[in-house]
């Protein structure tokens, strides 16, 4: 549970909402590509944000126009990758319930029901055991 607590800290960081993945080292931006948060979060703000006009209003400074997409940029989000996001997102959970398919499927595996005879060769005595008291000889 501490390691997937960890990881998924870690993947809310390089999601680019709280590091602008930009400005970031190149290895920090290249583990954008394994956060499923990052492709979720830029289909989310193309689709919102692209080709749209918003006001900036900042304390002190007169309101103004900003283009959507000068803001997406600086974000370093392409707003016309939506399609290629929703594909990854689908691999992403397509990949996630396999794999805690495949783990639920081998954690609840049984070990095989021994036969009767394979218990009873077990109990059976080898002609180099000696047959003491409390050993098992069947009657035949």
């Amino acid at each position: 549970n501490l390691c997937a607590t960890i990881l998924m800290l870690v993947l809310l960081l390089l999601n680019g909402a709280l590091l602008n993945l930009s400005s970031a080292p190149p290895a920090i931006a290249l583990c954008q590509k394994l956060s499923f948060f990052r492709f979720g979060f830029e289909a989310m703000l193309g689709n919102e944000l692209h080709d749209k006009v918003v006001m900036v209003e900042a304390p002190g400074v007169d309101p103004f126009p900003l283009s959507a997409n000068l803001f997406l940029s600086l974000l370093g989000i392409d707003p016309t990758q939506l399609h290629v996001d929703i594909i990854m997102l689908a691999v992403f959970s397509v990949v996630h319930c396999l794999g805690a398919g495949l783990l639920l499927k081998w954690k609840t595996m049984r070990k095989t029901v021994p036969s009767v005879r394979e218990l009873v060769d077990r109990c059976v005595p080898t002609s180099d055991e000696p047959r003491g008291k409390g050993s098992f000889v069947p009657m035949a």
